[in-house]
């Protein structure tokens, strides 16, 4: 075998070269472009669970709290007419609802 009939390629041959190249190149593309969005969705699933943790201001009359999203808060106005407010637990929400 010589050297010059080692090195002899069909034209068939180069064009299936050039899809194999091309699919790698397109896989490796999106490879990387995979990864990207998934760090940018981890990022952002991170900041979602900080801001839903994230305490929050409320206002009823005149007085001021600060609650934690998705608490349940009791509200009640005392002998003097101002409101108050505390969190409320699940077994106090029931017998609040069926006294």
């Amino acid at each position: 075998m010589t050297i010059s009939s080692m090195f002899h390629f069909s034209i068939r041959d180069m064009l299936w070269l050039m899809v194999v190249v091309a699919l790698g190149l397109v896989w490796c593309c999106e490879m990387v472009n995979h990864r990207g969005t998934l760090s940018k969705l981890a990022v952002a699933r991170e900041d979602l669970q900080k801001e839903k943790t994230k305490a929050v201001e409320i206002h009823v009359g005149n007085v001021n709290g600060t609650v934690r999203r998705n608490q349940r808060m009791l509200v009640s106005i005392d002998n003097e007419g101002r409101p108050s407010f505390r969190p409320i637990s699940d077994e106090e929400l029931k017998l609040i609802k069926n006294p």
